[in-house]
């Protein structure tokens, strides 16, 4: 498995914590104290993915920068942004870990706009998904849940869904994702006839 370069902003505890646990990641970290100490290190080191506070989601904003980020959200009340990639924090470091290897993974697939899931062609960039010259228009969250089910080799249920491509805490009382697998499933099937793209057992949801 491929390392990940992660740079931490303003995150020392976070930091100790993941290099605690860095003999079972495939994880390289870059710590640093502020905004001003990444600046200065920037073009020096590898950067794969960039974790920081969601205070400094306008700072990053404004520098069209091509490296993903992942937002950690202390914040009460749920981000309803859902262009923000972010996480809701307290979380476990195994839904952590899960939502740093999604970002990865999507950053990669934009470096290569067409991809394939089953037997249908995915465009990352432009938000579609294509079979036999019919085309769906996605929105960023289908994008990344289907990504998220793509990556596993076993049924995801609720709450891993929720806190991996959501960010919110587990045991919350939502039904998004129950909403959003309907939504997305009446989408397949108006567009492509396929009502079993995305699949459901006892354990949770699948592709």
């Amino acid at each position: 498995m491929q390392n990940i370069t992660i740079n931490l902003i303003e995150q020392n505890i976070l930091n100790e914590v993941l290099n605690e646990s860095i003999n079972n990641l495939n994880f390289k970290i870059n710590s640093y104290d502020n905004l001003a100490d990444f600046n200065n290190n920037l073009d020096s080191k590898k950067n794969d993915i960039i974790i920081t506070d969601i205070k400094n989601y306008g700072f990053f904003s404004k520098k069209n920068l091509s490296i993903p980020i992942l937002y950690l959200d202390f914040s009460i009340k749920r981000n309803e942004q859902n262009s923000i990639n972010s996480i809701k924090c307290p979380f476990k470091l195994k839904d952590f870990v899960e939502k740093i290897n999604i970002t990865f993974l999507k950053s990669k697939f934009l470096n290569n706009s067409h991809n394939t899931i089953l037997d249908y062609d995915i465009n990352l960039n432009s938000k579609e998904i294509c079979k036999n010259n019919l085309i769906l228009k996605l929105t960023e969250k289908e994008i990344d849940f289907i990504l998220f089910l793509k990556k596993k080799n076993s049924p995801q249920n609720v709450d891993s869904i929720l806190h991996s491509v959501w960010g919110y805490s587990p045991n919350l009382e939502t039904h998004t994702v129950e909403t959003h697998v309907h939504r997305l499933r009446k989408k397949f099937f108006d567009t492509f006839n396929d009502n079993n793209f995305i699949k459901i057992n006892k354990n949770g949801y699948y592709i």
